[in-house]
Formats: structure tokens, sequence, C-alpha cells
């Protein structure tokens, strides 16, 4: 059932809709479209690289060794790109689903409405892996890449990373109170052993001694065996064309 929270969307995908050439960039294109229709859309699509996505604040919190990062990582075929939104380090793979919706939304304060546009999302996204028969519920899970009161979990696992970032539709003076949300989630279809060695790799090529734990996370084929992220993602699509979109 439509959350009465969200809009229609508008479905985007790689069919009809070309990725800029950084993640920051598409997102920042996404948000643009945004205020200039005045209109909702839903961006799907798989990972298109092998590496770590993490909020554009890294670049200068890790100043120090961001280049060495970049360089180590490039070296081994891996791709770091930065992000609109903040939280940490998430993983990306060609079977990883992501998630952007962007919509207006009219409040005096971002931070009034946030909790329940992330409630609104994870509902959506449990009302879909409930089709496979997987439970999920919101809640912090230590010792996960990128933890937040927001995650989606099964059995204390992580299978879904949500983040928001909140920008002024357009000049005060015009928009008054409306605010475009960029709401992202970060499906995870694959093996969570990989994800989370890509996490770590990240920590360590930059400097920190932090260190993700596997068993705090997993994912959809692995909860629900046998199905592959080509099926996951077409599921997703016709999920929410079905149930969310224009």
């Amino acid at each position: 059932m439509l959350n009465p929270l969200l809009p229609k969307f508008t479905l985007l995908t790689l069919d009809n809709y070309s990725l800029a050439a950084t993640w920051e960039q598409t997102e920042s294109q996404l948000v643009a479209q945004v205020m200039q229709t005045q209109q909702a859309y839903a961006l799907v699509h798989l990972g298109e690289h092998q590496g770590v996505v993490v909020p554009r604040s890294y670049v200068h919190k890790y100043s120090a060794t961001w280049q060495q990062a970049q360089a180590s990582f490039a070296a081994q075929g891996l791709e770091i790109h930065t992000r609109l939104s903040g939280g940490g380090v998430v993983p990306q793979t060609p079977e990883i689903i992501n998630i952007h919706l962007a919509y207006i939304v009219e409040t005096p304060e971002p931070f009034l409405v946030a909790q329940d546009h992330y409630e609104a999302l994870c509902t959506l996204l449990a009302d879909f892996l409930a089709q496979y028969n997987i439970e999920a519920s919101w809640q912090t899970v230590e010792g996960s890449f990128c933890d937040g009161r927001f995650n989606l979990s099964v059995n204390g696992q992580k299978i879904v990373g949500t983040a928001q970032n909140w920008q002024r539709a357009g000049d005060k003076a015009l928009v008054g109170d409306k605010y475009v949300v960029l709401s992202h989630a970060l499906l995870l279809v694959g093996d969570s052993k990989y994800l989370t060695e890509l996490t770590n790799k990240f920590e360590r090529a930059v400097g920190t001694d932090t260190i993700y734990l596997a068993t705090k996370t997993t994912t959809v084929n692995e909860c629900e065996q046998g199905v592959s992220a080509a099926q996951v993602y077409s599921d997703f699509l016709n999920y929410l064309q079905r149930t969310y979109c224009a």
C-alpha cells in the first residue's frame, strides 16, 4: 500500500536515464531535475562498479591519505565515489541494488520530518522483502558498515542501508518551505563477506583501525537461496511500478 508520505514516482532506470560520470554528479543531476520539474522520481540501478561510496565529507576528513587510497583502489580495479548524504562507507558491486527516491517535501525544517521519511522508505523496502518471506525491521546493527538507526535488518544482520540529503528546492523567496529530499537505499545482494571486505579495504586504505564484521551483514540471496541479483532487480522494479509509480 502506498505510504501517504510518499508521492507517486516516475520510474527511472538505465533504460531511460543516463548516470553522470560520478555518483555525486548523478545525485545532483537528479535533485536538479526535481527542482526544475516539481515532480518525484525513483532512480533504481545496479552498481556500476566494484568499490565503495562514501560521504563527500570524507575527502576532507581523510585528506592526508585520500589520494593514496584512491591509487590503492585503482590498482586493484576498484573505485571510490563520493555522495551527497552522510553516514559511512558502503560497498558497490554489480549485484547491489541502488534506490534513489527524490521528491519535494514542504516543511519549515527537515529535521522535523526526516524520521518519518526514513520510516516510509524502510516500510517500502520491508514490504518488498516480505515477498521473499524475509521479515526485516529497522534498527542499528553494531559492527556493520555505515551503521545507523534506519538499517533494515534480518535477525540482527543488516540487509538494507539508508541515507538522506535535504536541499531547499530553490530560492526561499520563491519556494518557501519546500525542500527536495534525496532518500537513498542500498539493497544488499551478493556475498556479504565480500561486501564487508570492500568496506574494510577502504578503512585500511585511509589509515583507520575500524573493522566491520561480515557476521553483522546478510543479503537477499543469502536469505532466499537461489535468487539472483538480476531477479531481485526485476522484482523490485515490478513492485515499485505497481505500488509507488504513476
